[in-house]
């Protein structure tokens, strides 16, 4: 298992290789690309927080409630 992030020293976890990987870089989107090529699954959670964001915004919005 692969992870891509821009601070690598900072994942901790058993089992995962980490990539120094910022998705605005095209030389480290290149080098992690060939480092983990034996990847058959991708998962892109890169500005999950602006999302949540914009979906709590919307649901606020409408009157729902949000935690």
């Amino acid at each position: 298992m692969y992870a891509g992030v821009r601070d690598p020293e900072s994942v901790r976890e058993p089992g995962v290789e980490t990539l120094r990987l910022d998705v605005t870089d095209e030389d480290q989107i290149a080098a992690a690309a060939v480092a983990a090529s034996d990847a058959t699954i991708v998962i892109n959670n890169a500005g999950i927080q602006a999302v949540r964001a914009c979906w709590r915004d919307l649901w606020r919005a409408r009157g729902v409630s949000w935690r």
